[in-house]
């Protein structure tokens, strides 16, 4: 139980990182903007998470959790912060790639 939310993690992200390779896709080729927004939106969060533990409003059971902590947080939930908007943006790039015809019929402003 004490690798849970590390599992929840890497599971989450592996095949949107595995599928970045793939010929029709090549999402690594955004890899230059999206690390950086990443990694900008992922401080902002995580200065909001330490601040809301460190007032007890929310915590994390130590049931689940490897121990290993980045100040206040678990490493997992610092990890939670990447993984999450890298397979969110993958999966919507995916519909991109995948589905082109715009089946809403949505006008778009130019």
């Amino acid at each position: 139980m004490k690798f849970t939310y590390l599992l929840v993690d890497f599971f989450t992200v592996l095949i949107p990182f595995v599928f970045s390779f793939h010929p029709q896709i090549k999402f690594y080729k955004h890899w230059p903007a999206l690390f950086p927004a990443m990694i900008v939106t992922g401080i902002i969060f995580i200065a909001w998470d330490m601040y809301f533990t460190q007032l007890k409003i929310w915590g994390f059971n130590p049931d689940y959790l490897t121990g290993v902590y980045m100040g206040s947080l678990p490493v997992e939930e610092v990890l939670f912060f990447f993984c999450i908007p890298y397979s969110c943006i993958f999966t919507y790039a995916c519909f991109n790639v995948l589905f082109k015809k715009d089946y809403l019929n949505v006008q778009h402003f130019s």
